[in-house]
């Protein structure tokens, strides 16, 4: 398996985890809403990564980008859950996308 099938797996796992754990802790619809759809498009984007599509590298850094903004907008939250969970997913974002641009793009 390649390294960006790997990563966007990986992502894609953790994406609808946290999706499916707001909505079981927070009852938030829309975190499973847009927790498992940004999963599910990450996973998409792995297995078009094993196939050598050329739509896997734009779908799987358009996806982590719109998650890392979507989280980065709460870091400066007073809230320190808040603060911490935007962090994590932020840095989990931004390492998603310098790991596909260091791995997607090389041509095997």
């Amino acid at each position: 398996m390649k390294t960006p099938s790997i990563i966007s797996y990986v992502y894609g796992v953790l994406l609808i985890v946290g999706g499916v754990m707001g909505f079981v802790m927070g009852k938030s619809v829309p975190s499973l809403i847009s927790g498992g759809g940004g999963g599910l498009l990450m996973l998409l984007a792995g297995r078009g990564f094993g196939q050598r599509q050329s739509w896997a590298l734009p779908l799987g850094l358009v996806v982590a980008l719109a998650v890392a903004v979507f989280f980065g907008r709460n870091i400066n939250s007073e809230e320190a859950k808040v603060k911490n969970r935007a962090l994590g997913m932020t840095a989990l974002s931004a390492l998603t996308i310098v790991g596909l641009l260091a791995t997607g793009t090389r041509k095997n």
